[in-house]
């Protein structure tokens, strides 16, 4: 069946837990109060250990209780040890630090055929490099009700800091990979799945409030000034394409994912 917002449960999964304290190479540190807590809760990661400083708080005292409920060992540490677990000076741990697997992410080849033509959104990301772009994307994904992400082989993966500027919503939107962005959206077109681009310099691009997402439906966001050549590639496809036209004088050079994306999805949502 089609992979949709029905596998939104898994945060519900218990999945067995290592109780070592060896790092591999399979495992990363998850940092900040809101995805370690997440990460805990959608169940989704194999969980390792809990670091926190000496001194917690309300909050933090809730993850720790969450992580013995699931058997996960807690290790006192200061500040700077918990700095020094990071890979990246600067980042902002909030005195917890999660030791666990990476976050699934495989492959996907199309979306299947929905057995009935209720709306549904998905969102399709293409050379969207920033995490904090990508993170913005998943935290208004997942507050608007989008069923899932895809992304592009060019996409930033699925860290630690898209973790941390998710403010923990990626743990709990299914994600998936496509290696070729463009066949997948045609093999999901064919499904009767709905393709919709995003554009200030496409001549095909017409207002949002045009567009209606009243069927399955695949929202394609990417950076700045990559969807130009993305459309014309696929030219042939007859997608639907939303922005400001080129011929308005009001138009602007470029569309920023981040201010424009949670704005495009409010639409998508509505239809």
């Amino acid at each position: 069946e089609m992979l949709s917002r029905s596998l939104l449960p898994l945060r519900g999964h218990s999945i067995p837990r290592r109780n070592n304290h060896v790092a591999t190479n399979t495992e990363e540190f998850i940092f900040g109060i809101h995805p370690v807590r997440s990460a805990i809760v959608a169940g989704r990661r194999q969980c390792t250990t809990l670091y926190l400083e000496q001194r917690g708080g309300k909050k933090i005292d809730e993850i720790v209780k969450m992580a013995e409920e699931r058997g996960i060992p807690v290790e006192r540490k200061d500040k700077n040890q918990l700095a020094h677990l990071l890979p990246a000076a600067g980042n902002v741990h909030q005195g917890v630090v999660l030791k666990a697997s990476p976050l699934p992410n495989p492959e996907l080849l199309h979306l299947d055929k929905k057995p009935d033509a209720k709306p549904c959104l998905w969102v399709a990301l293409d050379q969207v490099t920033d995490v904090f772009n990508l993170g913005n994307i998943a935290r208004s994904s997942m507050f608007y009700g989008v069923s899932g992400l895809i992304m592009g082989s060019q996409c930033a993966p699925l860290s630690p800091a898209v973790a941390k500027s998710s403010a923990g919503a990626i743990e709990f939107i299914p994600s998936f990979r496509t290696k070729d962005l463009t066949t997948f959206l045609q093999r999901s077109r064919k499904n009767h799945w709905k393709v919709i681009g995003t554009s200030v310099t496409d001549p095909r691009s017409v207002p949002c409030s045009n567009i209606k997402a009243t069927g399955p439906t695949i929202l394609v966001l990417g950076s700045e000034g990559y969807l130009t050549t993305f459309l014309q590639r696929s030219r042939k496809n007859h997608w639907k394409v939303i922005g400001t036209s080129v011929t308005d004088p009001r138009s602007v050079p470029c569309s920023n994912i981040k201010a424009t994306g949670p704005t495009i999805l409010v639409l998508g949502s509505e239809g």
